[in-house]
């Protein structure tokens, strides 16, 4: 999701091809499934972690590139954050008791 993210965002291929539109996404996307119980609300609260987070880091890198410094995994924990918050404010989101792994959140 990630890639496909900077691909319509326009961004140097050579950056997606290197994972960094990925890196991020990938991450959000695994924190939601470890903390929220299986459902369709966390599919969807999966996947569009994963697209905001790249969305995230296209903002977040050409201003922390003036400064040359790489914002690293700000995006993912920006949005793994709010993605946390949602529990209890959207219906069928529900955080896991005991978080582990997906397969074993009930």
């Amino acid at each position: 999701i990630g890639s496909i993210t900077g691909i319509l965002s326009g961004a140097d291929l050579s950056n997606i091809a290197m994972g960094l539109w990925g890196y991020n996404s990938a991450l959000a996307s695994m924190a939601v499934g470890t903390f929220f119980v299986n459902s369709r609300e966390t599919i969807a609260l999966s996947a569009f972690g994963a697209a905001s987070s790249a969305a995230l880091f296209g903002a977040m890198q050409p201003v922390f590139g003036m400064h040359g410094v790489p914002c690293l995994t700000l995006p993912f924990c920006t949005v793994a954050s709010m993605c946390f918050l949602l529990e209890g404010q959207v219906p069928g989101l529900v955080l896991a008791k005991e978080p582990h792994s997906p397969e074993k959140n009930t």
